[in-house]
Order: C-alpha cells, then sequence, then structure tokens
C-alpha cells in the first residue's frame, strides 16, 4: 500500500487517486460526536472532489470554507439525492465548481518540502523506504 505525507499527516495515496475521479465523495463519520471529525471529511479535500459529509455538526469550523463541501447533516436522504443529482447536471457546473473555490487561494502555509515526521519510524524499514520513494512535492500539494 502506498501512502504520502501532506502537513505532516500520513495519507493512503491509492484511495486519494480513486476518489479524485468523483465528483463527490459521501465522508460519513462512523458516530456522530459534537466536535469530532475524522480524515473522511479531509480526504475529499486532498483529492479534488466535494466532501459530502455528515457528522460533526461544527464541521465547517475545520474546513477551508463553509462552501467547500455538502453538509449532509441536516438533509434527509432524498434532499441529499435531490442536491446532488443538481449539482452533477452539467447545466449546473458552475455552481458545482464554486466548491472548489477555496483551492484558488494562496495557502496560509504552502508546503516548501516534503515532511518526513517522526511517525515514519513507526513502519518497518522496507514500508519506510517504499513511503519516501514514492513522495515527491507534486502530490503534497492539491492541484487545482
Amino acid at each position: 500500500m502506498l501512502y504520502f505525507i501532506l502537513d505532516g499527516m500520513l495519507y493512503r495515496s491509492r484511495k486519494i487517486i480513486i476518489l479524485s475521479h468523483y465528483k463527490f465523495y459521501l465522508s460519513f463519520e462512523n458516530v456522530q460526536l459534537h466536535d469530532y471529525v475524522s480524515e473522511k471529511a479531509f480526504e475529499g479535500l486532498y483529492s479534488g472532489t466535494v466532501p459530502v459529509y455528515r457528522g460533526a455538526a461544527r464541521v465547517a469550523k475545520v474546513m477551508p470554507t463553509n462552501h467547500s463541501f455538502v453538509d449532509a447533516n441536516n438533509l434527509t436522504p432524498k434532499q441529499l439525492a435531490a442536491e446532488l443529482t443538481r449539482l452533477s447536471d452539467p447545466a449546473n457546473q458552475a455552481e458545482y465548481e464554486t466548491y472548489l473555490d477555496y483551492k484558488l487561494r494562496e495557502p496560509i502555509n504552502p508546503p516548501s518540502t516534503i515532511e518526513k515526521p517522526i511517525t515514519l519510524s513507526k513502519f518497518p524499514p522496507d514500508i519506510q523506504k517504499e513511503i519516501t520513494d514514492v513522495i515527491t512535492p507534486e502530490l503534497c500539494r492539491c492541484s487545482v
């Protein structure tokens, strides 16, 4: 399994690559706790898809903008399906793209180099080598 480092965190690159082929990613938490937001919310952002999030009510506090994800917390399944169908319609492409506008802004702390955090030492040497062999600066940045 391939991994990559982004902002000091280790991610599964295969999942990110697969997600990048889709417009939306259903990022539903296993449990709904007030302030618990797992990696699921961010994997969609890193892959360039729009996360459809159900979980913590205050998720907007940790997302790039209030309009960088679809908040499914207050939608019924039927309402959510209608909204995703509407946003997927080619006639609404411009509206869909507004969910990706945050990527056009300059990052607050742009990564200048690939980070090799201490957490890599928890992996066996062969996995460490695999990780460092495939990581490039391009993998550590979101593309527009």
